[in-house]
């Protein structure tokens, strides 16, 4: 949670969680599709960025933390302040230096260097051996007009690192959208389709280790 809360504040709050802020003071915290921030958090987030305090979910006493708010959206937040939809007081706060990040297929060149990042941070892991694109391959995915940008990408890198089994991906291993300019990407069904193919892929390369594992997410 961003803003943390203390024992008792709703059902299961066994006890008290510090939230994001507290982990970032005096540092950076980044907040990934800010847009979509329901306007009583807006509030919250704004005496942050202005006051440096606020009230943890449940608590009376304010928390102080000195941090530097980065953030990313997918929308026009100038537009959405007009819509009633995001705090203009809070958009004027976060966009001291804005960037504008053009979308993937703006960005041709970059797509072999952002795969093959992919590809590498798959094989570790997932402790494999790291994955090469063949040169039509890397052709289609450049030719391709990515509606679902880096995440789209990402998507497909795992379901070829799943299925490939060559150390090189070739053009074939592509989903057809990719393939076949005409066809309406689904830019989220990659992993669903393959998932029970790439469990038994992943399964079969491990040799059925046993596998131990702890996750936490501080959301």
């Amino acid at each position: 949670m961003l803003f943390g809360h203390v024992k008792g504040a709703f059902t299961g709050a066994t006890h008290d969680r510090s939230g994001l802020l507290v982990s970032a003071d005096k540092g950076t915290v980044f907040l990934d599709e800010i847009g979509e921030l329901p306007l009583s958090l807006q509030a919250k987030l704004l005496r942050v960025i202005q006051f440096g305090t606020f009230l943890p979910i449940g608590g009376n006493v304010e928390v102080k933390v000195n941090v530097r708010v980065l953030s990313a959206t997918n929308r026009q937040l100038s537009e959405e302040t007009l819509r009633g939809r995001f705090r203009q007081d809070l958009y004027y706060r976060l966009a001291v230096l804005e960037l504008t990040v053009p979308p993937l297929r703006q960005r041709v060149a970059d797509i072999p260097i952002i795969a093959n990042s992919i590809l590498q941070r798959i094989a570790e892991r997932d402790c494999l051996s790291v994955k090469k694109l063949s040169d039509g391959a890397l052709a289609a995915l450049q030719t391709y007009h990515w509606p679902g940008n880096v995440r789209e990408l990402n998507n497909v890198m795992e379901r070829c690192a799943c299925l490939s089994a060559s150390a090189v991906i070739a053009a074939s291993d592509l989903p057809h959208e990719i393939t076949t300019p005409s066809s309406v990407a689904n830019p989220t069904g990659y992993l669903d389709q393959f998932e029970c193919q790439c469990a038994s892929r992943q399964r079969e390369k491990r040799g059925w280790r046993p596998l131990i594992g702890s996750t936490s997410t501080n959301c």
